[in-house]
């Protein structure tokens, strides 16, 4: 009897560990399928594929991986309630591994889908998480709110948030930012000053590809 229990229990464990086999066989096979459907821009199955795939993947690192190549995808198919989502998922194993996560992307996509405040609640979030270089992560976030505000001309909110991008800034070190978000409230300022028209001549950087 107690050897008949011991073989169903040996023959359980060789059946979950060939089926754990089969499933990252499977994990690497929908990994290149969907590698094969972005190179033809078809971004709907390429997510879908990697969705499969995450079925069977064992490793944080490759979860953490994969969640971030499907948000971006999402982010191609102008569908950002599943690119948030999945930008969270993200954050969540990368902060886990202790490794750098797309907080700021995360961001662009609440400014993208008009949930503006929702990117400022990250600056506070991360006041509580901590994670890695998270100061500069919370300038680079207060960045993207004032340069969206400055680009939609709604001034007083922009020099708001260039002034909390100063301190921010100050805080995490970087001089350089510093020196932009001094530049971009002298900027403002002057906007305000201008008639429309001559705020339609003046010429306007928005400094997205600034201080990295």
């Amino acid at each position: 009897m107690k050897k008949n229990r011991l073989s169903l229990i040996l023959l359980s464990i060789v059946l979950l560990l060939f089926l754990a086999s089969c499933e990252q066989t499977n994990s690497a096979e929908h990994v290149k399928n969907a590698k094969e459907f972005e190179k033809v821009q078809d971004y709907e199955n390429a997510a879908n594929e990697y969705i499969r795939a995450l079925k069977g993947m064992k490793s944080t690192q490759e979860m953490a991986d994969t969640y971030k190549k499907i948000a971006q995808l999402y982010k191609k198919m102008k569908r950002n309630d599943e690119s948030i989502e999945y930008f969270k998922k993200a954050i969540e194993s990368y902060d886990y591994l202790k490794q750098p996560a797309p907080y700021v992307e995360l961001a662009q996509m609440y400014v993208l889908s008009n949930k503006i405040p929702n990117a400022i609640t990250m600056v506070s979030d991360l006041d509580r998480s901590k994670p890695n270089n998270y100061k500069q992560i919370k300038a680079d976030i207060m960045r993207v709110v004032a340069v969206t505000y400055d680009k939609q001309k709604n001034y007083e909110d922009a020099k708001h948030y260039y002034e909390q991008l100063k301190t921010l800034a100050e805080e995490a070190g970087n001089q350089k930012m510093v020196k932009t978000a001094t530049r971009r409230l002298e900027g403002i300022e002057r906007k305000q000053e201008l008639s429309p028209m001559e705020e339609k001549d003046e010429t306007t950087d928005t400094g997205d590809k600034e201080n990295k």
